[in-house]
C-alpha cells in the first residue's frame, strides 16, 4: 500500500494495523467494523477534497496552465522577430513554442478521455480550435524564420544598403509587434487567472 499511495498510505496502513491488532474491550466486532468503515470514509473524503483543492492535477486543469505557457511562448516568439538579429533567435523561440504546443495537444487528448463525475465537462472543441490556431502560428513562425534566413543570405550581395532598409523595416515591425504582443499578453493574463 505504501508503494501505491506513498508515505501517507504507509502511515495509514500501520495505524490501521495497530488499531486492529491492539483492539481490546471495544465491544462487538461488528461495532468496531462499522466504526472503522465510517472513519475510513471520512478520511478518504477529506483526502479527496484536499487533493482537489491543493493539487489540481487533473488533465483539464493542466490544459489551462499549458495554454498560458503556450501563449507566453507565442509572446516571446513575436518579440524575437527581427531582420537585424536574424534567423537564429526566431528559430530558437519557434522551437520552444512548438514544444509547448505539442504538450498542449497531448494534454487536450488526456483531458478528453478523463472522466467527469462531479466536474464540469471539458470543452474539447474550444481547446482543439485553440490548438489548431497555435499550430498554424508555429508553422507561420517557421516560414518566417526561413524567409529571414533567405533575406540574410541574399543581403550579403547588397551590403550596406540592406542594413539601412533592415533598420527601417524593424521600426515598422516594432509597431506591429507591440500591437500583437499586447493582445497576447492580455490573453495570457486571462488564462493564468
Amino acid at each position: 500500500r505504501s508503494k501505491m499511495y506513498g508515505q501517507a498510505g504507509g502511515i495509514s496502513a500501520v495505524i490501521g494495523a495497530v488499531l486492529i491488532l491492539g483492539r481490546t474491550n471495544f465491544g462487538a466486532p461488528s461495532d468496531f467494523a462499522i466504526a472503522r468503515i465510517v472513519e475510513t470514509f471520512i478520511g478518504l473524503s477529506c483526502s479527496i477534497m484536499a487533493d482537489m483543492i491543493f493539487l489540481p492535477t487533473r488533465a483539464s486543469n493542466l490544459v489551462k496552465v499549458q495554454v498560458s505557457k503556450s501563449l507566453g511562448a507565442l509572446h516571446e516568439c513575436v518579440g524575437s522577430i527581427s531582420l537585424q538579429e536574424g534567423k537564429a533567435k526566431l528559430e530558437e523561440s519557434q522551437t520552444r513554442l512548438k514544444i509547448h504546443v505539442n504538450e498542449l495537444k497531448k494534454l487536450i487528448g488526456e483531458a478528453e478521455v478523463e472522466p467527469n463525475f462531479w466536474f464540469l465537462p471539458f470543452h474539447s472543441a474550444c481547446y482543439n480550435n485553440l490548438f489548431s490556431s497555435m499550430s498554424k502560428m508555429v508553422d507561420l513562425f517557421h516560414f518566417g524564420a526561413q524567409a529571414i534566413g533567405f533575406i540574410e543570405q541574399e543581403s550579403g550581395n547588397i551590403g550596406l544598403v540592406w542594413k539601412e532598409h533592415a533598420v527601417k523595416l524593424d521600426t515598422d515591425l516594432e509597431f506591429l509587434k507591440e500591437m500583437i504582443s499586447s493582445s497576447i499578453k492580455c490573453f495570457e493574463e486571462v488564462t493564468s487567472i
